[in-house]
Parts: C-alpha cells; sequence; structure tokens
C-alpha cells in the first residue's frame, strides 16, 4: 500500500484516469480481505448466538413434544429421532466449526462465516416447521 501512496505523490499528479483506477483497484484487492474478515468478525457472533438460540427452542419444541401425553403427541418417534438426529448434527457441527476458527490466525479467511450458519440456520428451520 506505501507503494501507491508514495506513486500517488510522486508520479500520480500527472497520470491518467485508466492509471487512478488501476491504482485503486490495486488497494481493494489488498485490502478487500481484511475488510470481509473484520466484517466476520463483527457479524459472526450474533449469527451464532441466532443458531444456538434455533437450536434450544427447537430441542425444546421436540422434548415437549416426546413428553406429551399419547392423545396430545401428534408426531412420532421416528420424526422425533429425525429431529433429534439434525439438532445433535447441527450442534457437532457448530461445536466443531467454532473450534477451527478459533484456531485460526486472524489474518486468515474465516473458517465459520455468517452466510455458512445462516444457511445451516436456513434448513434447520425448513425442517422444523415441516414437523
Amino acid at each position: 500500500m506505501w507503494q501507491v501512496s508514495e506513486w500517488l505523490y510522486d508520479e500520480g499528479s500527472d497520470a491518467e484516469t485508466a492509471v487512478y483506477t488501476a491504482k485503486l483497484q490495486e488497494l481493494k484487492d489488498v485490502t478487500n480481505g481484511m475488510y470481509d474478515r473484520h466484517r466476520e468478525q463483527r457479524d459472526r457472533p450474533e449469527v451464532i448466538a441466532a443458531f444456538k438460540n434455533a437450536i434450544n427452542v427447537s430441542t425444546h419444541f421436540m422434548e415437549k413434544i416426546r413428553n406429551s401425553t399419547p392423545d396430545e403427541k401428534y408426531l412420532d418417534d421416528e420424526d422425533l429421532n429425525a429431529l433429534q438426529k439434525s439438532l445433535e448434527e447441527n450442534q457437532a457441527w457448530l461445536d466443531k466449526k467454532m473450534a477451527e476458527q478459533a484456531a485460526a490466525p486472524l489474518h486468515e479467511a474465516p473458517v465459520l462465516t455468517a452466510k455458512a450458519i445462516a444457511d445451516k440456520m436456513a434448513v434447520l428451520d425448513k425442517e422444523v416447521s415441516l414437523i
């Protein structure tokens, strides 16, 4: 980046627009990853909390149905077992990815992204709402 700064104050004053545009693109190429990592660091905790909450609410929902009387129970054990398996798999995935992210250096691309979590949460939400 300092090279572009030096160029700007030395040779840049007489440069054509296309050259400025190329130099701007160089700066963006260098800084985009940094901005993406910052955005992930900022947004990820909120998305993780929402996903954990979705798993927790779904688990309580499942347990309430599992412990209801036969007259109140509108799901069979097969459906409940499938939901439990899905919840356990989602929790295991989140735990694994959070551990990988915690071990990853901050200057590298995130292992766990807010989008990946949101995608998992959408699939879980769809599974629960079908029940």
